[in-house]
């Protein structure tokens, strides 16, 4: 019995060892696309083909000529690698600033705006976030520190968020209104069409089919409750909701004249849509791939086993 478990966990061991060292060699390999090849489709084709939910196994070009209406939604392998292999040095990069505590560094990769979405969305969803409560938190205390909140809200949005501009107008002599009035008017266009279309939503009860949506409506649903603070905080504490003020402070939102919707059905909301759809299908054939010869070596080496009589 003990023979058997051992026998098993020495070939559990040459598994582990033979990924590892097929993720090494695709990852020093100029093209990891190499790893499946396969040919191409007109992109006039892969919209179609995402909305019935048949993706295909292969690279994605855009076959419309130059100045054409045609929207472009070409995303390839090398497309995939290049990106693949870039935005994990900058996750490296990151680790080490939050191994060093420097919020300074760590405000500045966040905020910059050429940052791969793809490397925020890992780092938030990878576990990396909660580094961000040992690199700059208290762990003597509940509440968060300002250096804390703001990494997360860089880590989040690239910037500080709305709710948190205006929390830093709630001070010792009370809430400065003025303060709140000038975060709002402070609103990029993208946050303003983030709150419009999360409004959107939340007034006609709709359920977000996209992350696009659901991040427009959490975002709605944040800013709702800092206002809703904001209007309870005076020099005495936090009291009632004033709802009148919350309403007058929506109503500024919703008129700043820059505001405008989510273009959701946009040519660069399609391309986005299709970029994901891919990159998860790259993703998959490329474990997939490792999968496959990693178990080739496994096979290799335990038929040698048999042949040496081991």
């Amino acid at each position: 019995m003990d023979a058997t478990i051992e026998k098993q966990q020495g070939q559990r061991h040459i598994v582990d060892n033979a990924q590892s060292l097929l993720y090494k060699d695709a990852a020093s390999e100029r093209n990891m696309g190499s790893l499946h090849g396969s040919p191409a489709i007109s992109a006039n084709e892969t919209h179609s083909l995402v909305q019935k939910g048949t993706l295909p196994s292969m690279d994605i070009v855009d076959s419309s000529p130059v100045g054409s209406s045609t929207c472009d939604l070409s995303y390839t392998r090398d497309d995939w690698s290049k990106e693949r292999a870039k935005n994990a040095d900058t996750l490296k990069e990151i680790r080490g600033i939050l191994e060093r505590k420097d919020f300074p560094a760590f405000k500045e990769v966040f905020t910059d705006p050429n940052l791969s979405p793809d490397v925020r969305e890992e780092f938030l969803k990878g576990g990396e976030r909660s580094s961000i409560n040992a690199a700059f938190g208290d762990s003597m205390s509940l509440s968060k520190t300002r250096e804390q909140r703001d990494a997360d809200d860089y880590a989040r949005y690239g910037q500080l968020s709305l709710p948190s501009r205006i929390s830093d107008e709630e001070g010792f002599f009370g809430l400065d209104r003025q303060g709140v009035e000038k975060a709002i008017k402070g609103m990029s266009p993208e946050e303003q069409a983030k709150y419009r279309s999360g409004k959107l939503m939340a007034d006609a009860n709709n359920w977000p089919a996209t992350g696009a949506q659901r991040d427009a409506l959490n975002y709605y649903n944040d800013v709702q409750e800092s206002l809703k603070d904001a209007s309870a905080y005076s020099i005495w504490g936090r009291g009632a909701v004033d709802g009148k003020q919350v309403q007058t402070w929506e109503s500024e939102i919703m008129n700043l004249p820059t505001a405008k919707a989510v273009p959701l059905d946009s040519c660069a909301a399609q391309a986005a849509e299709v970029r994901q759809e891919l990159k998860k299908t790259y993703d998959d054939q490329f474990q997939s791939d490792i999968n496959r010869k990693a178990q080739e070596i496994v096979d290799a080496i335990l038929l040698k086993q048999r042949l040496m009589g081991n």
